[in-house]
């Protein structure tokens, strides 16, 4: 025990008389638990100082690591800064090309439209010329058939017009 407290505690006992023999006891016996229980806390303090310590280092290595890393990255950067230079250039150069392909392909496809427009029209000469040969033999059989169909005709109604007459006698 601490040499001021024990006198503290003499102090005490003198003007308490009798008592503080048991007063004192108790006092002792629950400071020799404090005590314990500091020391405790000053052996878990201790771990935990040593769990600092291990996780300060570890710290430090990551950072290391992120150190590392950031330098990587800045590589990469770089890296990629130089790729998409040559990937402008490499890209103008396809569009061109894709322009010089349009250019060539709507040349091509204005050739095709005038030689389709062309066929168009021969083909539809021909059709015409066709269909009006066509008009023209079916109008001069149509003319031809019909004087017999008129013949038919009349003589088809001679016969309605006879049944008729029959039905009427047949009726009355």
């Amino acid at each position: 025990m601490d040499a001021e407290l024990k006198t503290y505690l003499e102090g005490m006992e003198v003007r308490l008389g009798g008592r503080t023999d048991a007063l004192g006891e108790r006092l002792v016996g629950r400071i020799d638990t404090l005590d314990g229980r500091i020391d405790t806390l000053d052996g878990r303090i201790d771990t935990l100082v040593g769990r600092i310590d291990t996780l300060d280092g570890r710290i430090d290595t990551l950072d290391g690591r992120i150190d590392t890393l950031d330098g990587r990255i800045d590589t990469l950067n770089s890296r990629i800064g130089a790729l998409g230079e040559r990937l402008d250039g490499r890209i103008d150069v396809l569009g061109g090309r894709i322009d010089a392909l349009g250019l060539h392909f709507t040349g091509q496809l204005e050739a095709l439209e005038l030689r389709m427009g062309e066929h168009t029209e021969t083909v539809e000469t021909r059709l015409l010329s066709e269909f009006w040969k066509w008009a023209r033999t079916s109008d001069a059989r149509y003319r031809q058939n019909q004087g017999l169909v008129g013949a038919l005709d009349g003589r088809v109604q001679a016969v309605e017009d006879r049944v008729a007459d029959l039905e009427r006698r047949q009726a009355s």
